[in-house]
């Protein structure tokens, strides 16, 4: 029995993020509702609320997923490291429409790119000598990285990133 209702979990919590995506593509984020949800995926308010407290309780939770992922792709050893970001990328392009959506969600309950900058500042810090506007730099353009091969996956240059890590670098 026990299998039988982890299958069903599983299955309606596929079905509720399936629904906020789908939902998302017409959307914002603020424009949602439970009983919205509930409509698209065909599921009642108690069975939503049975694993959610509320849709930014969903949020926090997928944006965490995903930063969670990111933390252990992402490493900034040295230089060559801190410039490549195919794994992460390569990771996220699994599901990439879901994470460009959840790029252009900044709200307090959950911002993946705000996670993302946080992660590549801390892992970078060390590269530069702990100089906070420089490891902001790098975040900042290693974010800007993972989108843009995200939405153009032809697209995967890396020369610009390992030109912008080597300047940083120069400069600490």
């Amino acid at each position: 029995m026990t299998q039988m209702s982890d299958l069903r979990t599983r299955r309606t919590l596929f079905a509720i993020d399936r629904t906020f995506f789908n939902l998302l593509k017409t959307h914002d984020f603020t424009d949602l509702n439970v009983s919205l949800i509930c409509a698209e995926t065909h599921i009642t308010r108690s069975t939503f609320y049975q694993y959610y407290l509320d849709l930014d309780d969903w949020l926090e939770r997928i944006v965490g997923r995903y930063a969670l992922e990111a933390q252990s792709l992402i490493s900034c050893a040295d230089q060559a490291s801190a410039a490549d970001l195919s794994a992460l990328v390569a990771k996220f392009q699994e599901n990439h429409d879901a994470v460009l959506m959840l790029f252009k969600i900044h709200h307090p309950a959950g911002d993946l790119q705000a996670e993302l900058v946080k992660l590549f500042a801390t892992a970078f810090a060390p590269l530069v000598q702990q100089d906070d506007y420089l490891a902001q730099l790098y975040a900042q353009a290693a974010v800007v990285s993972v989108s843009w091969q995200l939405q153009h996956p032809k697209d995967l240059r890396q020369q610009p990133l390992t030109s912008v890590v080597q300047a940083l670098c120069d400069q600490a």
